[in-house]
């Protein structure tokens, strides 16, 4: 873990903004300068299949290398934890604007 907070420039000082919270699971994003990890915990004794929004289709676990793929839901094994960064050139819809490739976006024009 310490290795992909330090290669990671989202999670060493990207803004923080809670995704999906329950009262053992908890899924948030690291955003900043175009790169976008979300950290998901599972703090209980039981797998949990998270739902939510990734804002994206897929990832790459930063500690493991392997591909994640958001579409039908995320198992979270018992006491586990995943930094997904996001595999699709960051995507991010905020107010009016996109995101895209680096490429600032108005929407709705």
């Amino acid at each position: 873990m310490a290795k992909a907070r330090a290669e990671s420039p989202a999670l060493r000082w990207g803004s923080y903004h809670n995704v999906m919270v329950q009262p053992r699971q908890l899924i948030f994003e690291r955003r900043v300068d175009g790169e976008r990890v979300l950290v998901a915990i599972n703090a209980d004794g039981n797998p949990y299949d998270a739902h939510f929004d990734a804002g994206c289709g897929r990832a790459v676990d930063l500690i493991t290398g392997a591909d994640h793929d958001f579409g039908g839901g995320s198992l979270l094994p018992p006491y586990s934890c995943f930094y997904w960064k996001n595999k699709e050139n960051t995507i991010i819809h905020a107010n009016d604007y996109t995101i895209s490739r680096g490429i600032l976006y108005k929407t709705g024009i």
